[in-house]
């Protein structure tokens, strides 16, 4: 799994090394090599899961956040039509700063 596909203010301690797409292809790789037996990413918008589904393999999982507040609703419609399991972070609401004054 992709952790950070890109770097946003904060996110990131050092500029990277290379882009998500090069990791990407580590992780076509050793799928091929059958050393994983699936490959995803966090943190996936549209303009994000266009590309992904434009690479040689798709990704098996996304992870995003998603709570009682924030249900990510048309991602979650994107990858079951896709057949691309969604999984959430934070599901309790520890983005919840983002939500100051609602109590999860």
């Amino acid at each position: 799994l992709i952790h950070k596909p890109k770097c946003w203010e904060g996110a990131c301690q050092k500029v990277p090394e290379g882009t998500w797409q090069d990791s990407w292809m580590a992780l076509e790789e050793f799928y091929d090599a059958k050393i994983v037996k699936s490959i995803g990413i966090c943190d996936v918008d549209d303009v994000l899961f266009n590309q992904l589904l434009e690479q040689r393999i798709k990704p098996h999982i996304i992870q995003n956040w998603m709570d009682p507040f924030h249900q990510d609703t048309d991602m979650r419609d994107r990858c079951k039509k896709e057949n691309v399991q969604y999984q959430a972070y934070s599901t309790l609401g520890s983005q919840r700063v983002n939500h100051q004054g609602h109590e999860v």
